[in-house]
């Protein structure tokens, strides 16, 4: 095996629907395959033995690093490379893996990940998946592992950067009654680890991201979602104990403070919401995926006071235009390339629209459109516009027309249940609202028209 060699590993258990196409996909570009099962009961291991890979047997302990340690352990080459076996790695280049292989100053990169398919929108985020192999880099956790911990203490003793690679994976996902399995699994080793740890954050975001339901870019109040709330808060309230220096490599800091200001918006607390953003932004700067909630939140305030509204609008406005100017930069924390392209144009229509500037909200609203037809947050916003001009059919027209599409878009149901009120149609209005609070049982009471909603 030569100089910068790649080693494949992963981690496997009954498995025999996508592993072939996982190890597929990355053939003629790893060195070596290295599988550890964990107890596969199907064909899992004659596939990945088809593709030339080692198998190592190593019983389930309820410890996904310690499997993942095995295959590390097990590595030959100088690079490892980490890949599900409900992944692929996507627009395969040998050519660019072996250039970024070959930088002597790299010792890890960033691929970005794309989630795709579970009926839920797609996302994109950046993840260390290609590092150095070295003794002392090692998983840490019993769940939701991680190897950025160790990376940055071998950087700190010997150096080495963390660098962005144009390497993308495309993870699918498996069936909703296996995702439902992994799910309790992993709330089960969570409990157990805040049992062990109780001190450290990370257990108790990861174990709020099990309770997360996303339309879009909003996090829903659906069931379980006050425990999601109750979760990241704790967690924050526990970085909010350390130092700069110690939350500031931890990788998942800024994803945590700007999910909880993501779920004080869907709750209506925009001033919770705004203090928690202005918070993360002193401590881990202006990632994207802050001034994206940070614009909302100074928006959502704006609609919530007459008391300096106008200049929290244009604050706000002034930082989701910065997410548009510059493109998509450099930030680890999740966040859909739609936060810089689709997402704000949303936000921006309704912060035109309060200022009486209803051309441009149309336009805004549009433009929007006419990325993704699909985008049931613009359409409400356009809703809403009909509703102001007083086009009151044609407003209803399009709500109804958006919970055709999707049920689970709750701005509809509670601006079509406030619309037909307003209409004389109480009946269908309380009729609207009784099935907007029965798909979201933890809405609250948001005020109609808050924008941010």
């Amino acid at each position: 095996m030569g100089k910068n060699a790649l080693s494949l590993c992963m981690i496997v258990r009954d498995a025999e629907e996508t592993i072939g196409r996982a190890l597929a996909s990355v053939q003629g570009v790893v060195d070596e395959m290295i599988v550890v099962d964990t107890g596969s009961t199907d064909t899992t291991r004659s596939i990945a033995e088809s593709y030339g890979a080692l198998i190592i047997d190593f019983p389930w302990v309820d410890d996904f690093s310690a499997a993942r340690n095995v295959a590390l352990e097990a590595a030959t080459a100088d690079w490892i490379l980490i890949l599900d076996s409900d992944e692929i790695l996507a627009d395969i280049n040998s050519e660019v893996i072996r250039r970024i292989l070959d930088d002597d100053e790299a010792l890890a990169y960033y691929v970005r990940i794309r989630e795709t398919g579970q009926g839920v929108p797609d996302q994109t985020y950046e993840k260390v998946r290609i590092f150095r192999s070295h003794p002392e880099v090692r998983y840490r956790f019993l769940v939701h592992e991680q190897i950025v911990p160790s990376l940055l203490e071998l950087a700190d003793r010997n150096g080495g950067r963390f660098l962005k690679s144009d390497l993308r994976i495309e993870h699918s996902g498996s069936s909703n009654r296996r995702e439902k399995g992994k799910s309790e699994r992993n709330r089960r080793l969570l409990h157990k680890a805040i049992a062990e740890t109780p001190e450290d954050p990370f257990f108790h975001f990861q174990l709020a991201l099990e309770f997360a339901v996303y339309l879009a870019d909003e996090v829903m109040p659906v069931k379980g979602f006050s425990q999601l709330v109750a979760e990241l808060e704790i967690a924050v309230d526990l970085m909010d104990q350390l130092t700069v220096a110690q939350t500031a490599g931890s990788g998942y800091g800024a994803e945590a403070y700007a999910l909880l200001a993501n779920a004080y918006l869907s709750a209506n607390r925009s001033t919770s919401a705004l203090a928690t953003c202005e918070k993360a932004i002193a401590r881990f700067g202006e990632p994207s995926s802050l001034r994206y909630f940070h614009g909302r939140a100074l928006l959502a305030m704006a609609a919530a006071q007459e008391s300096g509204s106008a200049k929290r609008r244009r604050q706000g406005i002034a930082r989701l235009e910065t997410l548009g100017d510059g493109g998509e930069d450099f930030d680890p924390s999740p966040i859909s390339p739609r936060h810089f392209s689709l997402y704000p144009l949303r936000y921006l229509g309704l912060a035109a629209m309060e200022e009486g500037r209803f051309e441009d909200a149309r336009a805004l609203f549009q433009q929007a459109l006419q990325i993704d037809p699909t985008y049931t947050g613009a359409s409400c916003g356009l809703a809403r516009l009909e509703d102001r001009l007083g086009h009151v059919g044609e407003a209803m027209r399009i709500y109804i027309d958006v919970i055709k599409a999707n049920d689970a878009e709750w701005a509809a149901w509670r601006g079509g249940a406030e619309l037909l009120k307003r209409m004389g149609r109480v009946e269908e209005g309380n009729q609207w609202g009784n099935k907007l609070h029965s798909i979201f049982p933890e809405l609250g009471n948001p005020s109609t028209g808050t924008v941010g909603k």
